[in-house]
């Protein structure tokens, strides 16, 4: 029997003045989905979920951030992207890197047309320039 691979979609956001490169938050996408479900959204305002949705939205943040670049200490040095210092980001931070990611996935998925799949890219080269598109898909 063969393996079957399912490629994880990279996602460069910008949000904030800052690059957010997101690797697919599976697990907390299907509670995002699951729960919308429940409450019988297909789909919902990203600038102003539904306090059941909001909730989950750290969640997806620290699941799906894998790195950054442009987030700065207060003495303007450059932030880790760890764990401990992804928690330690303010909530609002947070929630607004997501909503744009949720964002940039209702923006592939319209771009993706009828086909259902998802868009093919390259990887990035390293040390992308922060002027580059809002959401990059790369597989």
């Amino acid at each position: 029997m063969p393996l079957i691979v399912t490629p994880r979609l990279r996602l460069r956001v910008e949000a904030l003045g800052a690059v957010w490169w997101w690797e697919q938050p599976v697990r907390t996408l299907a509670r995002l989905a699951a729960r919308a479900a429940r409450l019988g959204q297909a789909s919902f305002d990203t600038d102003n979920p539904p306090e059941e949705l909001l909730e989950l939205m750290p969640a997806l943040f620290q699941e799906g951030i894998s790195e950054w670049e442009g987030v700065e200490d207060v003495d303007g040095h450059n932030l880790r992207c760890t764990p401990a210092v992804k928690a330690a980001l303010p909530v609002d931070i947070q929630l607004a890197v997501a909503s744009a990611y949720l964002i940039a996935l209702q923006d592939l998925d319209q771009k993706k047309g009828p086909s259902g799949g998802p868009p093919m890219s390259s990887m990035p080269p390293s040390g992308a320039s922060p002027e580059a598109a809002t959401a990059s898909p790369t597989l």
